[in-house]
This record gives C-alpha cells, structure tokens and sequence, in this order.
C-alpha cells in the first residue's frame, strides 16, 4: 500500500491550516458518540444450553430481554450496538457483539467456537456478563439530505420483498397467506407501512426477540394477493417469482369451503379453481 503526500500550494496554506484545526476539534468528540462501559456488573442466569444448526452446530443461552436490563441496569436502545463480556462457569469467558438492537429484545450468548465442546445442550450453566459496553451509534445514511426516508412505490415495495421478504401460502388450517418484509430498522418498516395504509392495506409490525428483527405482515388472502398484483411486474429473482407461483396454485386449488377472502384472491389475480 503506498501513501501519496500532496504538496501544499502557497494559496492554501490557510485552508490546509483550518482543515487541520476542524480534525483536532473532531478528537473531542461530544459524549453522546463516544463508547460508554459499565463494568463489575456481576448479573448471573442459570441457563439451559441450545443446540442450533443455522450455519453448523452451535451451543447458544437466551436472556430475557426485560430481566437482562433489570440485572444490569442496561436499558437497550433501539438500533444500539453493544458489547458484552462475561463468563460460562465451568466453561471459559465470552465476549458478544450485539448488532442494532431492538429495544426489549432477547439477548443471545453464542459460546465461542474453541469453548463449544464443552457445553453440553439441554445441560444448564450459570452465566455471569461482567460488562456492558454500549458503542457509538451509526452513522445515519440519510443524515444531511433532502429526503428523510424512502420514496415509497410499488416497484420499492417489491425489491424490499424481492431481497428481504418472503410470500407465504398454506391451504391447511383454514388458509395461511402473507406477504411479509423483514428489517432490523424498525424507522424503515414504518415507512413501508404508512405507504400500504396509503393504499388501503392493514398491516401488521411484530419483533423478534430472540434475533431483534422487525416483520411486517400483510395477512389474509385477498390483501396478499392485492401485494401481489401491484408487485409481481417488479420482481426479479427466481425464489419469490417461485413464491407467487406457488400462492396462486394454494389460491386456485379446489377445496370444499370456498372463503370470501379467497374467492376476493382469485379474482383480483384473474384465477379460475383447478
């Protein structure tokens, strides 16, 4: 990696002089952005390990969110990142990043991959975080620009759906359908809903808590096949043009009991029963 020196002209010393000042200034940052630390916290959970196979076996404990803060005296912010340190008796020491938080979510202990061994699943452990570092918060990507959030259209709604959603349909249990996108950023849902309650749509905003992230849910039919209708000209890859496939082939299957909702579902998609 080379470093390039740009010689300073004689005209902007002066300028080279303020831009050097403005740095100096910028170590003194504001208290608001600057990492703080709790440490000697000693909050302690008898804990069951679980098994989970995401990526590979992985030994994991859940804290309950409220009863996380009320030991630690940590309230978690929404869209914070923080840090904690701590140990599993028997086991060794942790250190977890939690990545934009959800306020109230559960807060995940993966063990770390050279300790996994030695936690057996299904066998309880005393957990003890000893510290809690909350980091400065991100940057805001629309921060100093015209516009606050997204300019909402369909073709925006179907490329949330199309990388971070998921088109649900089950026959059974009286008919499942939704159309559903997925965010950490709680701010960006809320967006997305204000724009389906513009166009005549409910929907629905749950959390997580065991991972922090947010779901909106538009449910029912006939609302999902209305998504469907405004968004399938958009959607590019071949997962979710394979997801309303198989919605319109739930939608047109014959079944004893013809629902008002779907009956409203096949017609708004031009559908006829198989």
């Amino acid at each position: 990696m080379y470093k390039i020196n740009h010689a300073t002209a004689e005209g902007d010393r002066e300028r080279a002089t303020k831009v050097d000042k403005g740095k100096e200034s910028q170590s003194k940052r504001p208290k608001s952005i600057v990492s703080e630390k709790i440490e000697n916290i000693n909050a302690t959970w008898i804990l069951a390990a679980r098994l989970h196979e995401w990526d590979g076996p992985r030994r994991q404990f859940n804290i309950n969110g409220p009863e996380f803060e009320r030991k630690t005296g940590v309230t978690v912010e929404e869209m914070r990142d923080y840090v904690l340190r701590g140990r599993i008796d028997g086991v060794g020491e942790f250190q977890k990043t939690l990545h934009r938080c959800a306020a109230g979510q559960h807060i995940p202990i993966y063990v770390p991959a050279k300790l996994q061994d030695k936690v057996e699943p299904g066998r309880s452990y005393r957990i003890t975080i000893d510290s809690v570092e909350k980091l400065p918060p991100r940057k805001n990507p629309w921060e100093g620009r015209e516009a606050e959030g997204i300019h909402w259209t369909w073709r925006e709604v179907a490329s949330w759906v199309d990388t971070e959603g998921w088109i649900g349909s089950n026959p059974k249990r009286g008919g499942y359908y939704d159309v559903c996108v997925c965010q950490k950023e709680r701010k960006m849902l809320e967006g997305l809903g204000s724009f389906l309650e513009s166009e005549g749509f409910h929907s629905r905003m749950t959390l997580n808590r065991n991972d922090g992230v947010y779901h909106l849910h538009v449910h029912g039919a006939d609302q999902a096949a209305r998504v469907i209708k405004n968004i399938e000209p958009f959607i590019r890859t071949v997962r979710k043009k394979e997801e309303i496939a198989n919605f319109k082939e739930s939608i047109a299957r014959p079944r004893r009991t013809l629902w008002p909702t779907v009956r409203i579902a096949r017609k708004i998609l031009g559908l006829t029963e198989n």
